[in-house]
């Protein structure tokens, strides 16, 4: 017996010629799927979220209105007179 012929009759016993390596191209493939979808969400995702700092902070600066001049500037405090003294 010739060793062809012996491993001609492992294929009849269920074993079939490349399973595992077409399940490892398959699973290679749909990873390499996956990691490029993820990867182009994640750009998006990223530019969502600077999008939505920046309209936060024009709201927040929308928010706040000039008040002009302080009053402390326009009503100054008199000098107090020194104590002890009269």
């Amino acid at each position: 017996m010739k060793i062809n012929e012996v491993t001609d009759d492992l294929i009849e016993y269920g074993m079939t010629k490349g399973g595992a390596n077409m399940r490892s191209q398959n699973s290679q493939y749909m990873n390499s799927t996956k990691r490029i979808n993820n990867k182009n969400a994640d750009g998006n995702r990223e530019i969502m979220i600077k999008q939505n700092s920046q309209n936060r902070r024009q709201n927040r600066l929308a928010k706040k209105q000039p008040t002009g001049l302080p009053n402390r500037l326009l009503n100054p405090q008199q000098p107090q007179s020194p104590t002890g003294q009269a």
